[in-house]
């Protein structure tokens, strides 16, 4: 079947817009942080507070902010603010990027607590069959044992691969 264009408005209607608004505005949302500066900006109010801490810690804050970020605007947008400024922050604490951004998509995809954080959970939220006081809790237990974790595999594998 040949390409063809959306020749009627019931087509276009039913083309996921707001998925393709989300992803545009949140690519040039990375795009215009790298740009103006505020990422290095922002980097460089973290490595204030991060000079001296050795790596293993300042990942696992890393990671903690990202989920705290993640349940209360999304994964992509939280990836999207993120990624750009660690990359900066990385570069001025001689930290490998890559890791660091390794440990916010990692931390993103561990953001249980809130139903805000990943489509499926507003899913499973909107059942009624998930108390929001047990989702908050099991997503704090997982979120922490999980930050602990990727954070050494993460030191660990840097140090072997050497990124």
């Amino acid at each position: 079947m040949p390409f063809r264009f959306a020749e009627r408005w019931s087509d276009a209607r039913s083309i996921a817009w707001e998925v393709l608004l989300l992803i545009g505005g949140g690519l040039a949302l990375g795009k215009v942080l790298i740009n103006t500066g505020a990422s290095k900006l922002f980097s460089d109010f973290i490595l204030s507070y991060f000079t001296g801490i050795h790596p293993l810690i300042v990942l696992m804050v890393i990671m903690y902010m990202a989920i705290f970020l993640a349940n209360f605007v999304n994964n992509s947008s939280t990836v999207i603010i993120l990624v750009p400024t660690l990359m900066a922050l990385g570069d001025s604490m001689n930290l490998s990027p890559i890791m660091l951004a390794l440990a916010v998509a990692h931390a993103v995809a561990l953001s249980f607590i809130t139903p805000i954080s990943i489509p499926a959970f507003s899913i499973i939220y909107s059942t009624h069959l998930v108390d929001r006081k047990d989702m908050i809790k099991s997503g704090l237990i997982i979120g922490f044992i999980n930050t602990i974790i990727v954070s050494f595999i993460l030191i660990l594998y840097s140090t072997w691969r050497g990124f």
